[in-house]
C-alpha cells in the first residue's frame, strides 16, 4: 500500500500498489492505538515473532465496527518513523493548535 494523508492531516488514505485499485481511508481520530515491537503486537494478534518485530499494528474503532491494520517494514528506521509519525499526527487530531495562537 501506498499511504497518502489529506492535506489537513485528519485522514490517511491506502492505496494498493497492484490492482484492482481500491482505496481505503481511516480519519485520523478513528485510530485508538498504534503497536510497534514483537512482544506488543503478539500480545494482541496471532503474528510470528520474526514477522510481528518488523511490523506496526494500527487499532481502529468505527461505527461499524473494530478494525485493525498491519504494516510491515523491511528497514526498522522506516518501522520507527511510521509508528512515531502516526502517533504524533494522532495526537494533534486531538489537541489542534489554534492559527492565532501560532502568531
Amino acid at each position: 500500500y501506498v499511504v497518502l494523508l489529506d492535506s489537513l492531516l485528519t485522514t490517511m488514505t491506502l492505496w494498493p500498489q497492484r490492482s484492482p485499485p481500491s482505496k481505503s481511508t481511516v480519519a485520523l481520530r478513528e485510530i485508538v492505538a498504534v503497536h510497534r515491537g514483537a512482544d506488543a503486537i503478539c500480545a494482541r494478534m496471532d503474528l510470528d515473532h520474526d514477522v510481528a518485530q518488523d511490523c506496526v499494528v494500527v487499532d481502529v474503532s468505527r461505527p461499524s465496527g473494530e478494525a485493525r491494520l498491519v504494516f510491515w517494514f523491511e528497514l526498522p528506521k522506516a518501522q520507527k518513523q511510521f509508528a512515531e509519525c502516526l502517533k504524533v499526527l494522532r495526537m494533534s487530531v486531538d489537541h489542534p493548535v489554534d492559527a492565532s495562537e501560532s502568531s
